[in-house]
């Protein structure tokens, strides 16, 4: 997944990635569900602390939560626009976020595993071999 913050370069915004070891602190915060929990997580980079924060206007759509703000350590008076962008993980806490699609593409996602494993648990079943004694002619 990536961590990106919205910043102005040259002459139009665009989404930038934040370095490699905060992206994994933040990661690792957002998957153990601090973002929901407490609406903030603090990662350090290299050389540089991130605070993200979440607003009043957290969704997740598709592969991608928007709503949050991110403050560096370096430019602590300059809040910049956060996002996450990168495969989906239900964590506790998300329902308030996600909106009646996604809910639905979540459910039809669970069922598509759940069928899935089914079908690998029947074809295993099915290569299992039982112990059959061939005949040797002379």
């Amino acid at each position: 997944a990536k961590w990106q913050m919205h910043s102005f370069d040259g002459d139009s915004w665009v989404w930038k990635d934040i370095d490699e070891v905060a992206t994994i602190s933040c990661e690792r915060q957002f998957r153990m569900g601090k973002l929901y929990k407490e609406g903030q997580i603090i990662a350090r980079g290299i050389q540089v602390v991130y605070e993200i924060n979440t607003t009043d206007d957290l969704k997740i759509v598709d592969d991608e939560i928007t709503g949050m703000n991110m403050i560096k350590s370096d430019d602590p008076y300059e809040g910049k626009a956060c996002r996450r962008k990168g495969v989906r993980h239900v964590i506790k806490g998300d329902e308030k976020y996600t909106d009646k699609a996604q809910k639905s593409r979540d459910m039809y996602e669970a069922e598509w595993k759940a069928e899935m494993d089914r079908k690998m648990l029947e074809l295993k079943k099915n290569k299992e071999c039982c112990n059959v004694q061939g005949t040797r002619g002379s």
